[in-house]
């Protein structure tokens, strides 16, 4: 794959850079994905799957000390990363790095929270820890190239196990020597696959083995074992095996110069992110007919019954790609169906985790909305652009444009919002100034002489 040491440049990166020279930017998108990250998991905290994943932990005899998220158990810190990293991901409420498709926070932030609690190490260190092993995953992901993620692999599983073990590298001091083992460890390991894994409690699983196994790849290197130290670029190595056009210059073009990590965006639906402009413009629609977040069934209905047809149009190009599936059997399946997350954002009015119970399978004002909604291709629009036609069975029509989805990097959230998305996810489970304390620690994280004292205000006050 060419002459050039990517895996020991890369790993040089993680472990010598000058932090002081870390962009505000960079600092600031890293500090929101430390509470993102957290309000992901516990959104997820209590779904069905999450116990029956914890049984199974139980099962093969783990006990440990380590949090989980939102919930009473403990768990040994590999289990620990697992489970956190699953539930991240589960509701698909986490973040996009929108040039790779790259779900950074789930993978990364658990594992990276765990181990700086069992050592009571700083927010400082969990800061540019996180900021390094992201950008550093990232560049790697886009090296791999887009066809990495087209032929099959979940990028989401893959560059999750680099980025955990990078950053958790960062976190140990590892020099550049043991980083770039801890690289060959997670690179050996990086898995995950696409297929049909989406709308199913496997897809998570990327996340939660991205998470255990970047922590565990770390701490192999950091007991001295050693792993290939071109794992990247040699002979057999990871570009060869899973990048059919990698493009490997780009993992150290600008490195330390440009950075890749401010266009992370982090979710304000829990679905696809290829779902939410689509979301975005059936929520316009919504209020063009009078409907608020709040309006009653019989409001929706009246809305319904004013319509005739819906298209929503989008670019052509990888208009083939898209999730489109109308008929689904489980309420996790519409999370990656157009036709459905569409629905079912215009009936609640809302697309958050609690929206997507198997009762959307046969809601009627659901069917009703699908039944009518055409998705239509357009050779002129730009990629992320999408448009709404609505026909009304009085002979007007109701029209629309979304030029970048809520949550992109062009339209981000900002503090308050995932502060907000900490509070909605989080109540029930941690009482609300439990909460609102972890916001304030996260958003001035270089203040947090233990981060113990975090990771604990993200369980409930009996398991404390």
């Amino acid at each position: 794959m060419g002459d050039k040491a990517y895996s020991r440049l890369l790993a040089e990166f993680v472990s010598d850079f000058d932090v002081s020279a870390i962009p505000d930017e960079v600092l600031v998108r890293t500090r929101q994905s430390v509470l993102n990250g957290i309000a992901a998991a516990l959104s997820a905290s209590r779904e069905e799957a999450i116990g029956r994943l914890i049984r199974v932990c139980d099962l093969c005899g783990a006990h440990g000390d380590a949090r989980v998220f939102g919930r009473t158990e403990r768990l040994p810190m590999l289990e620990a990363a697992l489970v956190n990293g699953y539930m991240a991901h589960f509701n698909d409420y986490d973040d996009t790095h929108w040039g790779t498709v790259f779900h950074t926070n789930s993978p990364v932030v658990p594992p990276l929270l765990l181990l700086a609690a069992d050592r009571h190490l700083s927010g400082t260190e969990v800061l540019h820890s996180l900021a390094l092993g992201l950008e550093a995953s990232i560049r790697l992901g886009i090296g791999l190239g887009r066809e990495h993620y087209s032929i099959g692999w979940h990028i989401t599983g893959t560059m999750g196990t680099v980025g955990a073990s990078l950053a958790c590298s960062r976190l140990l001091k590892l020099d550049a020597r043991r980083t770039n083992y801890a690289l060959g460890f997670s690179l050996t390991q990086a898995s995950g696959l696409r297929g049909q894994m989406f709308g199913t409690a496997a897809k998570a699983l990327n996340a939660g083995t991205g998470a255990m196994n970047g922590l565990l790849s770390a701490l192999l290197a950091e007991q001295g074992l050693d792993a290939a130290e071109d794992a990247i670029e040699g002979t057999g190595g990871y570009a060869s095996a899973a990048a059919p056009e990698p493009v490997l210059e780009s993992i150290t073009d600008g490195l330390g110069v440009s950075w890749h990590t401010p266009n992370i965006g982090f979710k304000p639906y829990a679905a696809g992110v290829a779902m939410h402009a689509s979301i975005d413009a059936v929520m316009d629609l919504r209020r063009q007919l009078g409907l608020s977040r709040t309006s009653a069934v019989a409001d929706v209905d009246r809305a319904l019954d004013r319509m005739q047809a819906v298209d929503l149009i989008m670019a052509t190009r990888g208009f083939a790609t898209l999730p489109r599936g109308r008929e689904i059997t489980a309420g996790l399946q519409a999370k990656f169906s157009m036709y459905n997350t569409a629905s079912v954002a215009f009936v609640k009015g809302h697309v958050g985790p609690n929206d997507f119970s198997d009762d959307i399978v046969t809601d009627p004002q659901i069917k009703a909305f699908r039944d009518m909604l055409t998705l239509v291709g357009n050779d002129d629009l730009p990629h992320a652009v999408v448009r709404f036609r609505a026909q009304l069975k009085d002979g007007s029509t109701l029209t629309g444009e979304i030029d970048q989805p809520i949550g992109s990097p062009d339209k981000p959230m900002s503090d308050a919002d995932i502060r907000g998305k900490l509070l909605d996810a989080g109540e029930g489970r941690v009482d609300e100034p439990s909460l609102q304390r972890l916001a304030d620690l996260t958003e001035r994280l270089e203040e947090v002489q233990d981060t113990a004292t975090l990771v604990e205000l993200a369980v409930p006050m009996a398991a404390r």
